[in-house]
């Protein structure tokens, strides 16, 4: 299999131009450095090295030495950022590129920079075997390296690498970067038309889990080939299911998208258009429940889409289901209220997010001085209301003790909500540490607030901040009450999401009490996680 080049990037983009010319030499500065395998520390001889900036017309490249050095003269003064790549190597989840102990490259009138080390991982390899019921090789499954992420407060898996399964039924697949994984089995839906199996085989991820939610991740570090991830897929008996699309005037909707999941976005899908007299009919369905979505416009590209939903449950026979009835998107009105009718200059827009495997998509709608905003075309689900900018010394404020606005939208039908604006939020700042005796600043380390159980269920109850050059954060905005705060090394924004990381680490977070209108000072090294 071919391997990818995969990069390395700087965490900080630059502002400078490259123009120069001879009457401002003088000012002009140097950035050296060397790129390295950060396995075992060797230069790497042939990398490609670009040096950015944001607003410039062009870029700088270079190429790495026997000794893995390069250099970029002529530099005008500004920060920038760096980028490097050779195959069999990946920069991981987040990016190796230090100046002595930042994570910034910022060049000074007339400075050279001699000290950037940029760190290169090389790439995995993962390897098993599939077999069925009667531990028979199972050729030609689509095996998928899928890394778990969170968008939002929301599970979403994505696809790093993927080969077929030999005729033996083994699977090797490289150039996967270092990182935590799910391995997905699945077998293609192909059998002839007009037929359909009485059994099938369905998506499983390792070790035999159906729900993605359960799924075994597997670690792969640098360079490591990762053998025996070896699974079994067992065939299930399936049926019929069939039905009809109308839309609220009982018309036959033909042509319109439907859609069988199990287990949301992530799971288990199949997908279907309605013959002439709007109905459908999916072959091959496992037992067990599942959301039919139903998508209909005379004009798709107009993005007014008639959608409706309805929830399945399949057995052991052949299923008609009641019609799924499509409804025109609704308009979502609402209105930002300021606790005590407070004069301040409202938050510049809204934002309408899906939530609960809800089918709309995120929109954005400008607030007027008022406080009003709408959006309109919005499909049947659930969804939270996020403000932004928040004004200072200001939080969303519900009944329910969230900092979002949530809002139900049904059959189409208008609705319309209020965001209330308190005053009294608090904010939390300090100093990360590497060590515990904290005499070592801790740069792009992630600051994660976690409200206390009960309240704020939401992905809004969460704050998230990243630590500067000299280790320190702040988090802005945070309602009065009681929290815990984790400081991660190397996670992603949306790392509180994942359950798996939270019960590693929750147990070790710093506990935190925030009183109306307050600032809070840390200091605190990186949370270790608690031992099992």
């Amino acid at each position: 299999m071919t391997r990818s080049i995969l990069s390395a990037l700087l965490l900080v983009l630059a502002l400078p131009v490259f123009a120069q010319n001879a009457s401002d030499s003088s000012t002009m500065g140097t950035i050296s450095g060397t790129v390295i395998d950060s396995k075992t520390s060797a230069p790497i001889s042939g990398a490609s090295v670009q040096l950015l900036s944001r607003g410039a017309t062009g870029s700088k490249s270079a190429t790495t030495n026997a000794d893995g050095a390069f250099i970029f003269r002529g530099l005008a003064p500004g920060r920038y950022g760096l980028n490097a790549s050779h195959e069999g190597y990946s920069s991981g989840p987040r990016a190796r590129v230090f100046s002595g102990s930042s994570s910034n490259v910022t060049v000074g009138s007339g400075q050279t920079i001699g000290d950037v080390v940029i760190r290169l991982s090389p790439t995995g390899v993962i390897a098993g075997r599939i077999t069925n019921e009667r531990e028979q090789p199972m050729p030609q499954i689509f095996v998928a390296i899928v890394k778990r992420s969170y968008h939002d407060g929301e599970l979403s898996l994505s696809n790093v690498r993927s080969a077929f399964t030999d005729e033996h039924g083994e699977f090797h697949i490289a150039g996967v970067p270092p990182g935590q994984y799910c391995v997905k089995a699945t077998t293609p839906r192909t059998w002839p038309e007009g037929s359909a199996p009485s059994h099938v085989y369905i998506p499983v991820f390792y070790p035999d889990a159906i729900d993605p939610t359960l799924a075994q991740t597997v670690s792969l570090h640098p360079g490591e080939e990762l053998s025996g991830i070896n699974f079994t897929l067992t065939a299930v008996h399936a049926v019929h299911v069939k039905g009809k699309v109308v839309s609220a005037k009982r018309a036959s909707m033909t042509g319109a998208n439907v859609t069988l999941s199990q287990f949301g976005s992530n799971g288990y899908s199949i997908d279907v258009q309605t013959d002439k007299d709007g109905k459908f009919d999916f072959a091959g369905v496992p037992a067990g429940s599942y959301t039919l979505d139903a998508q209909w416009s005379a004009d798709m590209e107009s993005g007014h889409l008639l959608t409706g939903r309805n929830t399945i449950s399949v057995g052991d026979t052949d299923l008609r289901v009641p019609d799924v009835i499509v409804y025109p998107g609704a308009t979502v009105s609402g209105r930002i209220v300021v606790e005590g009718d407070r004069k301040i200059s409202m938050p510049r827009s809204a934002s309408l997010i899906p939530v609960a495997g809800s089918p709309g998509a995120f929109s954005d709608a400008s607030v007027a001085q008022d406080g009003s905003f709408a959006f309109e075309d919005v499909p049947q689900g659930d969804y939270r209301i996020r403000i932004t900018p928040v004004p200072s010394g200001y939080y969303i404020k519900s009944e329910s003790d969230e900092t979002a606005a949530s809002v139900v939208v049904n059959h189409g039908q208008p609705t319309a909500t209020e965001v209330l604006l308190d005053y009294g939020a608090g904010q939390i700042q300090g100093t990360i540490y590497q060590d515990t005796d904290k005499q070592i600043p801790a740069p792009a380390a992630r600051v994660i607030l976690l409200p206390d159980s009960g309240r704020q269920s939401g992905s809004e109850g969460y704050r998230v901040a990243t630590s500067d050059r000299s280790g320190r954060f702040i988090l802005q905005s945070v309602p009065p009450g009681d929290y815990s705060v984790l400081a991660l090394e190397d996670a992603e924004r949306d790392a509180f999401a994942d359950p798996d990381l939270m019960r590693a680490y929750k147990e070790a977070a710093h506990a935190v009490k925030v009183e109306t209108g307050a600032t809070v000072e840390l200091q605190l090294p990186l949370t270790v996680p608690v031992s099992n």
